[in-house]
């Protein structure tokens, strides 16, 4: 998944960014030395691989110390979770992965048409003092994705949500390792 992801956010800021007149050039990122997640093999080829699939950037990737790596990114999360928790408590049920996205989709994201609760868009475009109450952490948007293994699954959701939906084929993920259970997917 966080392969997908990594391409998608890459996409994702290169338009942001032209339609401000500017290029993305160079990509930072930082990462929590996770092994289960961005110290992998497989995450380790997709990074070492990025300029195969986007020639025109140049990633930095930075692993953290194990256990001692905090930052705003540590709380993404805890919103989505708090909420549906919340709703599990009142009797509201997101009975698997896809319901939970729905929930959160439709009661958490904020996105440029859907506006921000803050304005700090509009607050920086007016270059109102007012932006300094965002503080640090604080987001102009939150944007929900839903992760999906097959291209039937993807394609029963995509009308519904045509921005927010991945599909993670993970027979074809590039690894360093080949044969036994990596035997259908590529080899580097």
């Amino acid at each position: 998944m966080h392969n997908q992801c990594l391409d998608h956010l890459i996409l994702f800021y290169k338009k942001k960014i032209a339609s401000l007149g500017q290029k993305l050039k160079i990509v930072k990122v930082w990462s929590d030395n996770a092994p289960t997640q961005y110290r992998c093999r497989q995450n380790f080829v997709q990074v070492a691989t990025v300029q195969d699939r986007h020639p025109d950037i140049s990633l930095i990737h930075r692993l953290a110390v194990v256990d001692n790596f905090k930052g705003a990114h540590d709380a993404f999360g805890k919103v989505p979770k708090r909420y549906i928790a919340e709703q599990e408590l009142n009797g509201n049920r997101s009975p698997n992965g896809e319901g939970v996205f729905r929930t959160c989709f439709r009661n958490l994201a904020i996105t440029e048409t859907t506006g921000t609760r803050n304005n700090w868009c509009e607050f920086e475009r007016n270059k109102d003092r007012r932006l300094k109450g965002k503080g640090t952490y604080g987001m102009d948007a939150r944007y929900f994705y839903f992760v999906v293994k097959t291209k039937k699954e993807k394609e029963a959701l995509i009308c519904e949500f045509p921005d927010n939906i991945m599909h993670c084929d993970i027979t074809n993920i590039l690894d360093t390792k080949g044969g036994g259970s990596n035997q259908r997917k590529n080899k580097v």
